[in-house]
């Protein structure tokens, strides 16, 4: 990502929310320069999501999904635990790149357990599609956030 350990990097995260469940933690990064370029958009959502920014424009190309199971030594798993939410020692995550004018923007979902039961709530009866939500953690709002050589 052209990001070089101990350099600042611009994270956002935000906490999807459905019915008033938290079902996603989601975690973007990308390289300041590219935010008063490729990437300048990002600095205005606010509360909106991402999902319009990364699918509405024909610029963006998606990378290849990778899957990952984290436990608790994991950082995103840590962060989401520094939520207050109940969690098991294990969560789903999902992470792809995308690219617009060849800068990157590296973007993590991590499953909460409750997004199962929203999906088997559905799936067993016809309820009205919830409105998602999203929220920023308290302590998360988009910030520069010093990398290291471990991520």
């Amino acid at each position: 990502m052209d990001l070089i350990a101990r350099h600042y990097a611009h994270v956002r995260e935000v906490l999807l929310v459905a019915d008033g469940v938290p079902v996603v933690f989601a975690h973007s990064i990308t390289a300041p320069a590219s935010l008063r370029g490729a990437w300048r958009a990002l600095g205005r959502l606010g509360e909106r999501p991402l999902t319009a920014t990364l699918f509405g424009d024909r610029r963006v190309m998606r990378g290849p999904l990778a899957f990952r199971a984290l436990d608790e030594r994991h950082p995103l798993h840590r962060r989401v635990a520094e939520l207050g939410l109940e969690l098991p020692a294990r969560l789903w995550a999902r992470r792809s790149q995308f690219l617009r004018h060849d800068r990157p923007l590296l973007v993590t979902e991590v499953f909460l357990p409750a997004v199962l039961a929203l999906a088997d709530a559905r799936t067993l009866q016809a309820v009205p599609r919830a409105t998602p939500s999203v929220h920023h953690p308290p302590s998360a709002r988009t910030r520069a956030a010093a990398l290291t050589a471990a991520r």
